[in-house]
């Protein structure tokens, strides 16, 4: 079990600043770390972060353990494991990404995402997230955003799912039209519009299959917020988003043609940020949860 607390999003711009993993042999945790990771140049906790998880600079400064030794010490706890993780696709990009950083490893590890068998479990619910199912499963319970205390809860959910859900349920495939579909032409379906949203004028591309929403559905999303939705990648492109399927074989070294076309022109200076499915959604949640808060 897996679980990053990080600064950002984006592992190219953003740290990792805790560290949770839990072994899990035969259903029975048998090993953990627990670190918070600390940097040479900067340690400083972004104040919304700081708020949500209760991790400070100087809780880092003073007992983190460095980039370096908590990356090295983290892979080789994972082995060849299989990791399982709450929309685990956030934390492999980071993992991948640090691991390759400090110590040119790749990782390849086959991994499993609880919050995808969520979807699965609970199809009428609009939200999903880790804090929703651990209220469903225990409603006293409260989510720290603490890396291992997380992981803890993943597990439970897990279980959880494993001892309650219909396995017939988790290889029902979708059926999707393929008739080709003009997302420019798309138009906002309210004349209000909420500004600070981070997809607001902003060119958004979608690439592979969606897991939790059909293109369509998501570029209406996109441009209800006042964003463009693109059927191409283009110079004027900022958001890159992958279906979760397309993301997990990105991992492992295979690329559609429009991630290929993004990372040529990262690799040319563009500001293009590539983001998974489930970081989309988890996005668009969190500025929710600002307005409604």
């Amino acid at each position: 079990m897996l679980d990053f607390e990080t600064t950002g999003y984006d592992p190219r711009w953003d740290r990792i600043i805790d560290i949770g993993a839990l072994k899990v042999k035969d259903n029975n945790v048998v090993d953990k770390i627990d670190n918070l990771v600390k940097y040479e140049d900067d340690n400083t906790v972004p104040a919304m972060v700081e708020g949500m998880t209760g991790i400070t600079s100087e809780m880092i400064e003073k007992d983190g353990v460095t980039a370096e030794i908590a990356m090295r010490n983290l892979v080789d706890f994972i082995d060849n494991d299989v990791i399982v993780g709450f929309n685990v696709n956030f934390d492999i990009n980071f993992l991948y990404d640090f691991a390759n950083k400090y110590f040119g490893q790749k990782v390849k590890n086959d991994f499993v995402d609880v919050l995808r068998i969520a979807r699965k479990f609970y199809p009428e619910e609009r939200h999903n997230r880790l804090a929703d199912c651990i209220k469903r499963i225990e409603p006293k319970k409260e989510q720290s955003h603490r890396g291992l205390d997380d992981c803890y809860d993943t597990k439970l959910i897990f279980d959880f799912f494993e001892e309650n859900i219909d396995l017939n349920l988790l290889n029902e495939k979708r059926h999707y039209h393929h008739n080709k579909i003009d997302l420019k032409q798309l138009k906002p379906e309210s004349v209000m519009i909420d500004e600070d949203n981070p997809f607001y004028g902003c060119n958004v591309c979608f690439t592979g299959k969606l897991d939790g929403l059909l293109r369509k559905q998501a570029a209406q999303l996109v441009v209800n917020l006042g964003g463009i939705a693109q059927n191409g990648i283009t110079l004027k492109t900022d958001y890159l988003i992958l279906g979760d399927t397309a993301y997990s074989l990105h991992n492992k070294g295979t690329m559609t043609t429009k991630m290929k076309k993004a990372y040529d022109l990262i690799g040319k200076g563009s500001n293009l940020k590539v983001i998974n499915e489930s970081v989309f959604l988890d996005m668009l949640n969190d500025r929710q949860n600002e307005i409604e808060g």
